[in-house]
């Protein structure tokens, strides 16, 4: 997360922006006595529990159909919440039981996390004259409080299919709204709710109001019926993880007006809020019932997309290649985090747009790590390698990621050269120019020497021609 943090945008703002006014008013409430509840709130929350708070905000009526819960009152569960680090408030759908075990990341719909005092605030504000330009807390106390959020957005965007998420921190009477998705967090001023506490009482009521698309639920995806469960229990069960209890998913994707449903196991492996969050699995085709292969990612918009990369191989002939069953681009569904990036607060990289991307290819591979001998190694980085030369040749692409988990065997031992998310359109010699890429992306163990000696060099043929050898080299030792 390190540069990927946008600040700070107005409270008032964030509401405007993300949490568009119900049609419904709230409640009639005392803002004064919601003010002073949840500053006991925040002061106690190191060495209490969390009952008067939860209580309170959902006495207040502010959360109709869903509840906060502190999960340090399950018995069944070592309370994390304690000490320096604040408390964790979580709200559930009103039918979610979360007493059966820990934190329920796959139905949680919105974290509030708690400081007992102002140190625990990991941002500055700037100065209303000058400005700060070290707008991130050095304190040990803010960079714990820091890490914590991020770690705790990283496994709930793992855990559930999200194409963003909100917390509020509060720390002794201030608070501060925070917006997730894959390209960074935006974050507010700090505002004393004590004074302002229509902005927590407009938040929580907008919220509860919106529809689940908006606020991060991703709706392209759904739970399986037990039929279909039971059939692809079946069908994918080789690929079930040993000892996982990871449940099936059905993604669904548009292909033309035609809505297609693919089911598989759900991924919830750890992995970076930010960037790519690839996901990828063999999946039911629950339509044309067959085995292929799907992958669920949010690329850079500067990028070609890889769904399109592959059309235009498939289109050419282009062979060694996997062959696109459809999808490509989810409509309307980008990140936010780089409109609001003041210039000022931006790092060294930027924050570039990303857009939610899901396909699905009829290779289900398996590693190259699992050849049999020298020969079928061999052979299959051949096969991959007469694949790349005939998307250069063909259609002037670079493949620009070549490695060893990006060459795999089909089901009759032939090399498929897959992952084309890196694919970059070849002119004149080299690759385009490509607005936003500020560091070279690639498999650094297979990248060529003067990739690595000189990153800001354009990706060329012979990088790649160098990345086969390095494969090659690498399955061997």
């Amino acid at each position: 997360m390190e540069g990927l943090w946008v600040g700070f945008i107005s409270p008032a703002d964030i509401l405007q922006e993300f949490l568009p006014e119900s049609k419904r008013l709230p409640p009639r409430q005392s803002r004064r006595l919601f003010g002073r509840s949840l500053e006991q709130t925040a002061e106690t929350a190191t060495n209490t529990k969390g009952d008067f708070q939860v209580q309170f905000i959902t006495n207040s009526k502010l959360i109709p159909g869903f509840q906060i819960v502190d999960p340090s009152d399950n018995p069944r569960i070592k309370s994390r919440n304690d000490g320096p680090t604040g408390t964790n408030l979580l709200m559930y759908a009103h039918n979610v039981n979360w007493k059966d075990n820990g934190t329920k990341f796959d139905k949680l719909e919105l974290n509030l996390k708690l400081m007992s005092s102002l140190s625990g605030d990991p941002f500055h504000d700037p100065e209303d004259s000058t400005g700060r330009t070290k707008w991130i807390s050095e304190s040990e106390r803010g960079e714990k409080c820091l890490g914590q959020l991020a770690e705790f957005a990283t496994e709930w965007c793992s855990r559930q299919h999200r194409t963003f998420a909100f917390t509020i921190l509060i720390f002794g009477r201030y608070a501060r709204f925070i917006r997730w998705d894959r390209a960074g967090a935006v974050v507010s001023g700090k505002f004393d709710y004590t004074e302002q506490s229509q902005y927590l009482i407009d938040f929580l009521w907008r919220f509860v109001h919106l529809a689940p698309e908006c606020r991060g639920k991703d709706t392209t995806v759904r739970d399986p019926t037990p039929e279909e469960e039971q059939i692809a229990t079946d069908k994918l069960a080789e690929w079930k993880e040993p000892g996982s209890d990871n449940g099936l998913i059905v993604y669904c994707i548009l292909d033309g007006r035609l809505k297609r449903e693919f089911i598989g196991w759900d991924s919830t492996d750890g992995q970076p809020l930010t960037g790519r969050a690839t996901r990828a699995c063999p999946v039911w085709d629950i339509q044309q019932e067959s085995i292929c292969f799907l992958k669920d990612s949010w690329r850079e918009t500067y990028r070609e997309t890889e769904s399109g990369i592959l059309r235009w191989l498939n289109f050419k002939e282009v062979r060694h290649v996997p062959t696109l069953i459809c999808g490509g681009d989810i409509y309307q569904r980008t990140t936010l985090s780089q409109v609001f990036a003041a210039t000022e607060f931006q790092n060294e990289y930027g924050i570039n747009e990303q857009i939610h991307h899901r396909f699905v290819v009829d290779v289900v591979g398996r590693p190259l790590c699992l050849f049999k001998s020298s020969h079928l190694l061999v052979m299959a980085v051949l096969q991959a390698y007469i694949g790349y030369m005939d998307a250069f040749r063909k259609c002037g692409v670079l493949h620009c990621d070549i490695s060893e988990g990006n060459i795999m065997f089909d089901e009759n031992w032939n090399g498929v050269l897959i992952d084309w998310d890196l694919a970059e359109l070849h002119h004149g010699g080299n690759t385009t120019e490509m607005a936003g890429s500020h560091y070279r992306m690639g498999t650094r163990q297979f990248m060529s020497a003067l990739s690595l000696i000189y990153p800001e060099k354009p990706h060329s043929l012979q990088d790649d021609i160098e990345s086969f050898l390095w494969v090659i080299i690498y399955c061997i030792l």
